[in-house]
């Protein structure tokens, strides 16, 4: 199997502050590859992890974070997996391999070579104690789980030294009771959900940026606004922070508003302030995930429409896509409904239905970015059928565009 015939899903995972510390990263061959190699498909993964952290970098696909993977017994048996940076990577142990003498051996190997280890889906088992000994996390899915049986899985690991990671956490409340059991990660997409979705007062700057967002993609002029941004020195600071650390090949460092309006033009202004949204007061740009999904979305959707011209408008219409990324976080951002956020912004039919429906080739992008996020690979395969886009593009400009989102976010970090 080809590297590029598998597809790449990013899991978040959170500490109890809500900050980014780690992906579980999900690789899966295309449906139609996977029927052709379901003899060697471990073996093919194991492969493809390797030679993806080869050939496109850790730093690319990880930013500066952990990698949680998933090993069965035969992935976890094989030497290959030795290669990968044991600073960066958690193997993962599924819960389909039995604690055999020989898997307790491997992984007291592994551990004495310095990597760290996980239990996914677990549910206390007194043969899996001696590798409750060993691993550094055990990950419970709590989706289905209640309050009591939570409380008794928690109950029966005290005493072992490992760390809890909560599993499928889909909205507040189940973070919530997580968090009081004493759970300390979180994997699930309860952060990107709108906590209350009604009329709520937020942050005066954000309201400043969405006027500076309006004023940016209409005809207002130069002077209109700088003088929005002078209602706050610190928005200005982080524009031209943002603007001048991008690597956009500009021979000098951009010094005012108007000088950044002027070299970069209305079009790149618009993507930065964009951004600003999710990075003002937002602390560390590495550690944001609402940042690193608007981004890494933004992106893969403007390469997928730049790439395959999905109509005639071009580079106009991958700067569309772009925004629609980006702004599809909004109504989180700001716990409102995204019908009354875009009341206050002029946009084109084409982003708007896309952001409320789904609807239009955005929307189609939208919705496989999204997938791509939930690893829901299935959805995607049968969206590309009427498009031009193969699980190679895709899987392809998912790496740039995560390389990409973590460039930038480093090198904001860098700037702060």
């Amino acid at each position: 199997m080809d590297l590029h015939e598998i597809f790449l899903g990013r899991q978040p995972i959170l500490d109890e502050s809500e900050d980014l510390v780690a992906y579980e990263l999900l690789f899966r061959s295309s449906a139609n590859m996977q029927r052709a190699v379901i003899d060697n498909l471990q073996e093919t993964i194991a492969s493809t992890i390797v030679n993806a952290m080869c050939d496109f970098g850790e730093e690319n696909i990880l930013g500066r974070h952990i990698a949680f993977i998933n090993l069965d017994s035969r992935m976890l048996m094989s030497d290959m997996i030795e290669l990968l940076p044991k600073d960066r990577v958690v193997f993962e142990i599924i819960e389909s391999v039995d604690a055999s003498s020989d898997i307790i051996e491997r992984c007291r190997d592994l551990k004495r070579r310095g990597f760290m280890l996980a239990l996914d889906d677990f549910s206390y088992d007194r043969k899996l104690e001696p590798l409750l000994e060993l691993v550094d996390v055990v990950k419970i899915d709590v989706l289905d789980t209640t309050r009591s049986e939570l409380l008794n899985e928690v109950r029966m690991l005290e005493g072992f030294p490992v760390k809890l990671l909560a599993e499928k956490v889909e909205n507040p409340e189940q973070y919530a009771l997580c968090s009081e059991l004493g759970f300390r990660l979180f994997q699930g997409y309860y952060f990107a959900r709108p906590a209350v979705l009604g009329r709520k007062r937020i942050d005066i700057s954000k309201i400043t940026l969405l006027k500076l967002l309006q004023q940016v993609m209409g005809d207002c002029e130069t002077r209109e606004i700088e003088e929005t941004f002078k209602q706050s020195p610190e928005l200005t600071y982080n524009l031209l922070r943002l603007v001048n650390s991008v690597g956009m090949g500009l021979r000098y460092k951009v010094r005012s508003v108007p000088h950044a309006i002027a070299i970069v033009g209305r079009n790149q202004l618009r993507r930065w302030v964009q951004l600003l949204l999710f990075i003002h007061g937002s602390g560390s740009p590495q550690r944001n995930p609402l940042l690193q999904m608007s981004m890494a979305r933004g992106r893969l959707m403007e390469l997928l429409a730049d790439t395959f011209h999905l109509t005639d408008r071009d580079k106009e219409y991958g700067d569309m896509a772009f925004m629609t990324g980006v702004l599809s976080l909004l109504d989180v951002l700001l716990n409102m409904p995204m019908k009354e956020i875009l009341a206050q912004i002029d946009l084109e039919d084409e982003v708007r239905e896309a952001l409320l429906d789904l609807k239009g080739p955005l929307g189609t992008l939208l919705m496989m970015a999204t997938n791509m996020e939930h690893c829901d690979f299935e959805s995607i395969e049968e969206a590309i059928k009427g498009l031009p886009i193969t699980p190679e593009d895709i899987y392809e400009a998912q790496f740039n565009a995560v390389g990409w989102t973590n460039r930038v976010i480093d090198t904001l970090a860098q700037c702060a």
